[in-house]
């Protein structure tokens, strides 16, 4: 999921919620890769999701242009410096 430019990307951006990102978290238990850039609706719900189910194995976390937190982003990268290579939630333009 991102924003890659796409008219359908975008309008699946402006949908996304905590709910959704939550239960990613939950269930797939593969997850590796999360790009919910400009999905306006998460907040650091999401982030604490991922990192309480995924951190583990999630390695790397784009979410720039969401509700999330550089300051909780930066605390998760610094805990799991072993497994997440990066979180990303700066404000990116359009």
């Amino acid at each position: 999921m991102g924003g890659g430019g796409s008219g359908f990307a975008d309008a699946c951006a402006l949908q996304m919620t905590d709910k959704a990102v939550i239960a990613f978290a939950k269930f797939l238990v593969r997850l590796k890769v999360l790009d919910v850039s400009k999905c306006v609706k998460l907040t650091d719900a999401s982030l604490r999701a991922l990192h309480h189910y995924r951190s583990e194995t999630l390695k790397r976390v784009l979410a720039a242009g969401t509700g999330m937190s550089d300051e909780l982003a930066r605390r998760w990268t610094q805990e799991a410096r072993d497994a997440l290579r990066m979180v990303s939630v700066s404000i990116v333009d359009d």
